[in-house]
């Protein structure tokens, strides 16, 4: 457990050029700095998805299908969007 808090402190993301799409529990703890304000500096943009519980619970059986459907809903705009593209790129 020690190796893997040393790891995440050492850990430096770098910087994604696409949208950076982040899920958070509505139960984060009161006072906790937005999600935007911790990760503007590493993608071109930053979109937050709200999902129900906390950290600790946002995979549980009571949430993890409102979770599932949130991330099967941005999964999908991901892959309309890259098909859009594909066909722009594709046209004479």
């Amino acid at each position: 457990m020690l190796h893997a808090f040393i790891a995440a402190a050492r850990y430096q993301p770098g910087f994604y050029r696409g949208a950076l799409t982040l899920f958070s529990p509505t139960g984060r703890a009161p006072g906790s700095p937005s999600l935007e304000s911790l990760w503007r500096q590493h993608a071109r943009a930053i979109a937050v998805v709200e999902t129900p519980g906390t950290h600790g619970t946002m995979l549980s059986a009571i949430h993890a299908e409102m979770t599932a459907a949130r991330l099967t809903r941005c999964l999908r705009e991901a892959h309309e969007s890259v098909a859009g593209d594909r066909r722009r790129v594709a046209r004479p």
